[in-house]
C-alpha cells in the first residue's frame, strides 16, 4: 500500500470516489455529498444502498431535490444567448 492509499484508507476514501463513508451507516449524508454522488450519475438505489441506516424517506427526498435543482441548472441555459455568451 502506497502513502496516498493508506491516506485514503485513514480519511475513509474509496477508489469508487472521494465520498465520505467512514461516517457511520446510520449518518445521514449531506446536501453536498448526495449532489456530488448525483452529479456522478449513482442511481437512488444505489445512493440508498450507500447509508442503508439513515432514514431513507428523508434521504429519498433528498435526492429528488438535488436531481430537482440539477435540471433546473441545465434548463437555465436553454433560450437566447446572453451578452456575456458573445465573448466566450
Amino acid at each position: 500500500m502506497n502513502e496516498i492509499e493508506r491516506l485514503q484508507q485513514l480519511a475513509g476514501i474509496t477508489t469508487e470516489g472521494a465520498y465520505v463513508l467512514r461516517a457511520e451507516a446510520d449518518d445521514m449524508p449531506s446536501k453536498s455529498q448526495v449532489m456530488k454522488m448525483c452529479k456522478d450519475g449513482k442511481s437512488k438505489k444505489e445512493i440508498c444502498d450507500m447509508f442503508p441506516k439513515c432514514d431513507q424517506d428523508k434521504l429519498k427526498k433528498m435526492i429528488d431535490d438535488c436531481m430537482k435543482e440539477m435540471k433546473e441548472s441545465l434548463n437555465e441555459g436553454d433560450g437566447e444567448p446572453s451578452l456575456r455568451d458573445s465573448f466566450i
